[in-house]
């Protein structure tokens, strides 16, 4: 059984040489964050595929590999939305740095990066 989350708005991060279709080449943007509508996944392999948008209101199924989540907007109706680029590298980078940065023993957690990423997306403290 696989859950969606309602409201779940993924960016493309295309992944060199990785499965077909390639989301660039299927009317996917960088610049958009897309609403999943739904997540399929074949019995004969263990790829996810989620049901997607694209900028020409064409559905596609682009093998999740190829996504990264962007926000939770449960309450945003629209397929699509525009980002900055400046929003996602800044999120990349808090990820990255909470992600690589040297944990003593007993400390750091998943909750720890998920905080950091909330704060890069939402630019505030989500933990208070």
């Amino acid at each position: 059984m696989i859950f969606l989350e309602s409201g779940l708005y993924l960016r493309v991060e295309e992944m060199e040489n990785g499965p077909k279709p390639l989301p660039l080449n299927s009317g996917f943007s960088t610049f958009r964050a897309y609403r999943a509508l739904g997540v399929y996944s074949p019995a004969e392999t263990s790829e996810a595929y989620f049901v997607l948008s694209n900028d020409r209101n064409e559905v596609w199924f682009i093998c999740n590999r190829h996504f990264r989540t962007y926000a939770l907007m449960p309450t945003e109706d629209r397929f699509f939305i525009t980002i900055k680029d400046s929003q996602v590298k800044a999120a990349a980078n808090k990820n990255a740095q909470a992600f690589f940065a040297p944990q003593k023993p007993g400390h750091g957690s998943v909750d720890k990066q998920t905080t950091i990423h909330k704060e890069a997306i939402h630019g505030k403290n989500q933990s208070q």
